[in-house]
């Protein structure tokens, strides 16, 4: 509606504007200098419930959508004038007024031809054909009116005092009793138009485009105290607003809206392709209705319409325009209202008897984030978030196995809540939820699943000088990252060991290859190697025992590397003499380990496999069973010891024993030549090498 009064007025500070009328760019061109997020809108609803629309305006107090409408032709057994009150959301009618008072006082079907302003609390002040002015509310079947003398009403908008309203008939400018149409103040100006109401600063701003003059009218004394010069442009049509922030007179003339600050003087012009037809106002933003000419000879024509919205301060787009297909100007003038907040706004199309609702995407805000989740393995577990946002966010869930450095979706999670079963591979993994639209996107807090092993997922075995190894779990784990703790006790402590995840190759036989992959920078910590007296190089390597032989290490590990797949090979997580003892298996552990097909949480990723190996195998060494690897590095001994030199300068990892038998964790067929090649032999086997980190362990289940 073009009566911009019906905002509340609110303090605004611009700085920066552009003096005279120097272009502000084509429509659609630039961005806001905002630093928000780029506004966008779209079209959500066309209306077509209120006959043919000629005005549209949000009661500030209500919320109501008020439209005032003529007759549709093309539906000649009804009338559908009036005053029509419609939802918001659907257009659907929730009221409607169809008479009001004629010449004679008579109630009559009225056209109303321009919403003037609004009533306290409810309802408003329109105008209807000739000279009728009316007022109705929100369930009146009659509007009350009177018919006014003099000629026939130009314009009318909201009166400078209660009960007033201002009608223009011509040049003639009057302040009439809106209950009596009796007239209080006239004032004829030197020409007719439109004029728009600064309640704030109590001005009247009207303009005359016969004469490109625009003048200021002072509601104190009713008088003309300021006349400002427009540019010379060919057009007799357009509209007249005040911003009611800031006081800016917006003046519409053909496809050029010229806007001048509160004292009249010239700020500048937004030009655009077609007719600007109103404007509407929502604290920093301005929303421009413009129309098609209609004219299928004239060289801008395509049949279509637009909404623009403009930053008031620099008056450049914010948005790319809102195309409104079919909304020409044949037919009447576009009017637009906008909701408080700009979350919504509406535009009339007289000539297609119809309504556009268009609202503004607005980013997704978490309302909701999931909360941290314990539960037993096996049970179900739910993990729920909740965004606001314009359109509805689509919401997926997103899942971290290294502790929230990265996420990848997963796949069929995209509902508010997400519900799976917890399973111990699953146990230390983050999950968040991810809410996206046109606008943006937003990610919820992280929640962390723990998962309690249940009884049978923690595998034992005893090794053949009665040590004990405890890996926990053990059964259908993560493809990747898969958390492990390893527990051990009764280790000779003159031994250094490696604990790993390794192909087993039975009992007596090296477990070897290993896989895991290594780096000495601790981005890795897929094995552990456990010492009391390692070699110069290992000094800030190994982890030392704690009492009676323990030690308890956290290890991450993979299901597969470059050669090795522990999901078609049976694997153990073992230990064994580091490499400074080559040929010895008297530190051999093995706990067998299965791993889940898939690679997640996710719908067919894995969950529900079952258990293959916790158990101690008959030869105590845990689990014996077929080999899953072969050996490829030579023959060796029975015990597969093989013959290499481990620890002397230049001796040969790998010689002529089995694969690995040489003590280091997989055969390597490299020389060594002192301690830094060794330790460079055993990164590039695929072995990390944890950094000491010296601390007391009580027992096997305490911090090795």
């Amino acid at each position: 509606m073009r009566r911009t009064s019906l905002l509340a007025a609110s303090a605004l500070t611009l700085a920066g504007l552009t003096a005279g009328f120097a272009p502000a760019g084509p429509e659609g061109a630039g961005a806001a200098d905002s630093a928000e997020e780029k506004a966008s809108y779209r079209r959500t609803g066309d209306f077509t419930t209120a006959g043919k629309p000629l005005d549209v305006t949000i009661h500030p107090d209500s919320k109501k959508l008020y439209v005032g409408s003529d007759d549709d032709s093309g539906t000649a057994d009804v009338n559908e004038m009036g005053l029509y009150v419609l939802d918001r959301a659907s257009g659907a009618v929730r009221g409607r007024t169809t008479k009001a008072p004629g010449s004679n006082g008579v109630p009559r079907e009225s056209a109303v031809r321009k919403i003037a302003a609004p009533l306290p609390g409810d309802g408003v002040v329109f105008h209807y054909p000739l000279k009728g002015l009316g007022t109705a509310k929100d369930g009146d079947q009659e509007a009350k009116g009177v018919w006014l003398t003099g000629a026939k009403v130009t314009d009318v908008g909201p009166g400078v005092t209660d009960g007033t309203t201002l009608v223009a008939q011509g040049a003639v400018l009057t302040e009439v009793v809106t209950a009596t149409g009796a007239a209080k103040r006239t004032l004829t100006l030197p020409g007719p138009g439109q004029f728009a109401v600064d309640t704030a600063r109590q001005a009247v701003w009207s303009t005359d485009l016969a004469q490109n003059k625009l003048y200021r009218i002072d509601t104190t004394s009713f008088t003309v105290t300021k006349t400002a010069e427009l540019p010379v442009t060919e057009g007799t049509e357009g509209f007249t607003a005040v911003d009611p922030a800031t006081g800016s007179v917006w003046v519409g003339r053909q496809d050029k809206v010229m806007v001048f600050d509160a004292e009249g003087a010239a700020r500048g012009t937004v030009d655009g392709k077609d007719l600007a037809r109103d404007v509407a106002f929502d604290g920093t933003r301005a929303y421009v209705a413009r129309q098609d000419v209609g004219d299928p000879g004239a060289p801008d024509y395509d049949g279509r319409g637009s909404l623009t919205v403009l930053d008031t301060g620099t008056l450049k787009p914010v948005a790319e325009p809102v195309s409104l297909p079919g909304n020409e100007a044949q037919l009447g003038y576009a009017a637009v209202a906008v909701a408080p907040g700009g979350a919504e706004v509406f535009v009339t199309s007289p000539a297609q008897n119809r309504i556009t609702r268009i609202e503004r995407n607005t980013p997704p805000k978490v309302t909701a984030s999931p909360a941290d989740v314990s539960a037993d393995d096996g049970a179900e577990v739910t993990f729920t978030a909740r965004a606001d946002g314009t359109p509805e966010p689509a919401v997926r869930w997103q899942r971290s196995t290294d502790g929230g450095r990265s996420w990848t979706p997963v796949e069929g999670a995209t509902k508010p809540s997400y519900t799976f079963t917890a399973r111990a591979r699953l146990d230390g993994h983050r999950y968040r939820a991810e809410f996206s639209n046109d606008a943006g996107t937003a990610h919820s807090e992280p929640a962390s699943l723990k998962v309690r092993a249940k009884p049978g997922d923690e595998g034992s075995a005893t090794g053949p000088q009665g040590q004990r190894l405890t890996v926990t779990p053990v059964n259908e784990l993560a493809p990747k990252k898969q958390k492990l703790t390893v527990t051990g006790s009764g280790y000779d402590e003159k031994k250094g060991i490696y604990a790993a995840l390794c192909v087993d190759n039975g009992p007596g036989r090296t477990p070897t290859p290993c896989v895991g992959g290594a780096a000495t920078d601790g981005g890795s910590k897929a094995s552990a190697w456990i010492s009391n007296n390692p070699p110069p190089h290992g000094a800030d390597l190994a982890v030392p025992y704690g009492k009676d032989g323990s030690f308890k290490v956290e290890l991450t590990v993979d299901a597969k590397d470059g050669s090795t797949d522990c999901r078609t090979t049976r694997c153990v997580l073992a230990t064994r003499a580091d490499h400074t003892l080559p040929g010895d298996r008297s530190q051999d552990v093995r706990v067998p380990v299965t791993f889940a097909d898939g690679g997640g949480d996710g719908p067919g990723d894995g969950d529900g496999g079952t258990d293959d190996g916790g158990s101690d195998g008959p030869d105590g060494s845990g689990g014996g069973g077929p080999a899953g690897g072969s050996d490829s590095g030579g023959s060796g001994g029975p015990d597969g010891s093989g013959t290499a030199g481990a620890s002397g300068s230049g001796g040969s990892v790998g010689g002529t024993g089995n694969a690995g038998s040489d003590g280091s964790l997989a055969s390597t067929g490299q020389t060594i030549g002192g301690a830094a090649a060794l330790a460079a032999a055993l990164t590039a086997a695929g072995w990390y090498m944890m950094r000491r980190a010296r601390r007391e362990t009580d027992g096997p289940g305490g911090t090795g």
